[in-house]
């Protein structure tokens, strides 16, 4: 009976939070993202310290890398895109169990993204493709440089059902209110459709964009003012209004957060080379196959955010090694999830914590390779701009052949970095 009291308690405590009490209850799950679309970039230096153990030896090493991202994201009934793209700079130190020295150099440029395509309501087809290109050289204490570069590019049609909304930017008017409510500058409380125009609204200024940082900033904030004033929620006159507007405003809203679930089936193909040392003749490889993925957003609250991600995929591998005429084809197949717990702390933090499993298995040779990732990421921002970042990881790896006997290998890192988000 006891326990039974508690896990009242524990969902009437997830309900409370995930609405906003002005005499009915408001679901951020069930916002409708408008007819919005948005650009950004931004810049991620940061600096990682990484540890290895296992049956390959033991490995420590101090890596520093800077990260520049973009993406474009679209929104209508009909159409959602996504596009991301990033480039990164790095470099690596480390020694091993032989007290030897390595020096490593990389760059790398990656692009993703996707069109899904509705024609109703819940089924979708969608285009799905990606590619990268990545070079490193390194300085080996006892060899000499050695240079490498690696080239991919695939695509994935799939056809679906479901559909995920972006519910941000609700869970951000959620948190406007309560704010402006806790000191006092809410004249009357607002019925759910009020709120749905807020979040619109709010909708539509973060996805405004200006050269000028400054110009865009003002936009935002005198409109945004201007709409609670005209519509009677807040008071003119009320002058501490518009600094807590401004300070809700400006650190919230930082984070995705997404509502619905997508089931889809696809067909995949794959190619890719790998050179070593500007040698004429690479490593090639090539292969196809088909997905199943299943992906679920849950707002637990307006506070918790759950992610649930699945993907089995099954095909065949060719592979043709350098300065080798034949090539080698394989069956495959493969299991990955994620589970992805988020906590929005404040105005200005977040916490994300998870783990990682993929499982891949090739046969005719017969292989295996298991990994499982923990981690754990908080994000602070000290300014609308600038975010401070921390990420722990530990990974476990095994890997099965017919040929050799299991190896493990462990391995743990924390990583600091910033984040700058040009626009």
């Amino acid at each position: 009976m006891r326990s039974l009291k508690c896990l009242k308690l524990f969902a009437l405590i997830l309900l409370s939070t995930a609405t906003y009490s002005q005499g009915q209850e408001y679901n951020i799950a069930d916002y409708l993202y408008p007819d919005v679309s948005r650009r950004t970039l931004t810049v991620n230096p940061s600096l990682s310290f990484f540890d290895q153990s296992g049956d390959n030896g033991n490995l420590s090493a101090f890596d520093g890398s800077t990260i520049v991202q973009g993406s474009y994201r679209s929104n209508t009934r009909a159409l959602q895109q996504e596009h991301f793209y990033s480039s990164n700079l790095g470099f690596d130190f480390d020694k091993n169990d032989n007290d030897l020295n390595n020096v490593f150099l990389n760059f790398g440029v990656n692009a993703a993204g996707f069109n899904r395509y509705y024609k109703e309501e819940k089924k979708f087809f969608e285009m799905e493709a990606s590619g990268n290109y990545n070079f490193n050289s390194s300085k080996l204490e006892t060899f000499s440089a050695n240079k490498t570069s690696r080239f991919f590019v695939g695509i994935n049609p799939q056809i679906g059902w479901g559909r995920v909304e972006n519910v941000t930017d609700a869970w951000h008017a959620l948190r406007i209110l309560e704010e402006l409510k806790r000191a006092g500058y809410i004249r009357r409380d607002l019925n759910n459709d009020e709120i749905t125009s807020l979040a619109n609204e709010i909708s539509r200024l973060k996805n405004y964009r200006h050269r000028d940082w400054r110009i865009e900033n003002i936009y935002e904030f005198e409109s945004l003012s201007t709409y609670l004033i005209e519509n009677n929620i807040c008071s003119k006159d009320d002058y501490g209004m518009f600094s807590i507007l401004r300070d809700a405003y400006v650190f919230e809203g930082f984070r995705y957060r997404g509502s619905g679930s997508i089931f889809s089936i696809g067909a995949k193909g794959e190619f890719g080379s790998n050179s070593f040392n500007g040698l004429d003749n690479s490593d090639l490889r090539y292969n196809y196959g088909a997905t199943l993925s299943y992906e679920k957003f849950t707002p637990l609250s307006k506070d918790f955010q759950f992610t649930q991600e699945y993907e089995l995929e099954f095909g065949r591998n060719h592979f043709k090694p350098r300065q080798v005429n034949e090539w080698s084809q394989s069956w495959f197949a493969s299991l990955s999830t994620s589970l992805n717990l988020g906590y929005y702390l404040s105005a200005r933090t977040f916490f994300e914590a998870g783990p990682r499993l993929r499982y891949f298995s090739q046969f005719d040779p017969d292989s295996g390779f298991l990994a499982v990732n923990l981690f754990a990421r908080g994000l602070y921002y000290v300014s609308p701009r600038l975010r401070y970042e921390m990420t722990a990881n530990f990974n476990l790896s095994r890997s099965d052949s017919e040929f050799f006997d299991p190896i493990v290998n462990s391995n743990t890192s924390i990583q600091f970095g910033l984040s700058y988000f040009v626009f």
